[in-house]
């Protein structure tokens, strides 16, 4: 949960609203709202194998709206979108921009 405070903080200090959701029993993470914008986001420290990547995902697959969908994780990885449109992330990529 380090990673996810330090996550918070930072968006909080853009003017960020942060929301903490249970969903269905799954977890996500945290919910930005900013006005009428929403972005869902997992944070993982690291994803070292397919099992981790799905379990990161199942929970945002599950919101049943097309607002956008992030996992940033600490990973030296390029940002690209999977094929379920959830974007993957380096977080001090994410945290520079």
């Amino acid at each position: 949960k380090f990673l996810s405070s330090d996550i918070i903080t930072e968006v909080r200090g853009r003017g960020v609203q942060i929301h903490l959701v249970p969903l269905l029993f799954k977890e996500i993470d945290f919910v930005c709202n900013r006005g009428s914008e929403r972005m869902y986001v997992q944070s993982a420290y690291s994803l070292p194998d397919d099992e981790k990547l799905k379990k990161e995902q199942r929970s945002l697959t599950l919101t049943g709206d097309s607002f956008s969908k992030w996992i940033l994780t600490t990973d030296n990885i390029p940002t690209h979108q999977l094929e379920n449109g959830i974007t993957l992330m380096n977080v001090f990529d994410y945290l520079l921009r």
